[in-house]
């Protein structure tokens, strides 16, 4: 005799055969499916039937991870390799889309090696209905939705950085079960080149002050040990809250805003390399250059500018109508120099090519072209070449 069934009478009486058992296990008021090691449907009681809308004949050998939410994959399938080694596996919660809706399923499995080898018997309930109710009138289940759904991973842990809860995010992100880190400390996912800076952060929240946040940056590692990307995290001594009792810990992915920033300066690398290229190039000419902006300010100038004009060296850092004085007071036909250059500004496109006769008898050559960005004329290129001798 297995076990015991009722006959109508209020009497029980024995389960004449195994099929029996299957018969209550058919009209269990829950969801029971048998699902394979890779989560293909082996079978499901009428209850799966109804609430999915799929006939089991059509269901068997069909995946459960299609319904899945794609978030909570990594944790359905850390729940799938978990259990395997435990008599019964702890609940969990996931989203999976039954008749077209997102709902919220608690399950919760065994394995059934007697099936096939790596079966394992999943009950299922839907608390959606219930989560609702107490997120609507419970800010303690409401923050606890919010918790579990937030990107940042958040962990809970001993002010020795032993883990004692984790957020669904780190399943998300890094694969890993939260089974197998409570107990282990953080540091376990932390690259091994990373650990001392991360045992310093610990040490260094025993000193901090007034809930101040250890920051650090760190490298964290997936469940197949790689490395997932560099994270900011925040640790904060909560040990004098009588219920936490330890450290919060916030981690946030900084990898694209490491290689944004990296690449910023990498490109500020090359933009150096590149200006002392062009100073360079600026001071081995022969010929005076300068290069004035749309508002007329001097933004760039080599020393052969200042030698052939004789100027003072601190004029090309002054206000520009300064510098134009000065070398209207070495030109013999200054008005007829402004108004060249007054012609040039006033048309930003024209270019110029004029001999200028100076007061100490030399002449020069006069080239002036607009100085373009793309298609935009930024400023002008004003350059000088003695020709006296020519």
């Amino acid at each position: 005799m297995n076990t015991v069934a009722g006959d109508g009478s209020g009497s029980p009486v024995p389960l004449r055969e195994e099929r029996d058992l299957a018969t209550l296990l058919e009209e269990f008021p829950e969801i029971v499916l048998v699902l394979s090691a890779s989560g293909a449907v082996r079978w499901g009681n009428h209850r799966a039937e109804e609430v999915f809308g799929v006939a089991l004949a059509d269901a068997v050998g069909t995946s459960v991870l299609d319904f899945v939410h794609h978030d909570d994959l990594e944790l359905v399938h850390r729940s799938f390799e978990s259990v395997q080694r435990k008599e019964v596996g702890n609940p969990i919660e996931v989203r999976v889309r039954v008749r077209g809706q997102w709902r919220l399923i608690e399950l919760i499995g065994r394995p059934v090696g007697l099936v096939e080898d790596g079966a394992i018997l999943f009950a299922l309930r839907d608390l959606t209905q219930r989560r609702r109710f107490e997120v609507a009138h419970d800010d303690v289940a409401r923050f606890r939705a919010l918790v579990h759904n937030v990107d940042a991973i958040i962990v809970l842990a001993t002010r020795e950085g032993i883990v004692r809860s984790v957020s669904g995010s780190l399943t998300r992100r890094l694969g890993h079960d939260p089974e197998d880190l409570e107990g282990v400390s953080l540091g376990a996912i932390v690259a091994d080149e990373d650990r001392a800076l991360f045992d310093e952060a610990v040490a260094a929240t025993a000193t901090a002050t007034d809930r101040a946040p250890v920051v650090r940056s760190l490298r964290l590692v997936d469940r197949a040990g790689g490395v997932a990307g560099t994270y900011e995290l925040s640790l904060v001594n909560v040990g004098d809250d009588p219920v936490l009792e330890g450290l919060v810990v916030t981690a946030h992915d900084v990898s694209s805003r490491e290689a944004a920033e990296q690449r910023l300066h990498d490109a500020l690398d090359e933009l150096h390399a590149t200006l002392s290229l062009l100073h360079a190039t600026l001071e081995s000419t022969a010929d005076g250059l300068i290069v004035v902006d749309r508002d007329r300010r001097v933004v760039s100038h080599n020393q052969r500018f200042v030698t052939m004009w004789q100027i003072a060296p601190s004029l090309v850092e002054a206000p520009y109508g300064d510098l134009l004085a000065a070398v209207l007071e070495r030109v013999n036909d200054p008005d007829a120099f402004r108004a060249l250059t007054e012609e040039l500004y006033a048309h930003p496109s024209l270019e110029s090519d004029d001999l200028v006769a100076l007061r100490d008898g030399r002449t020069l050559r006069c080239l002036s072209r607009p100085q373009r960005v793309d298609d935009a004329i930024v400023g002008r290129v004003w350059s000088f070449s003695d020709v006296t001798a020519q």
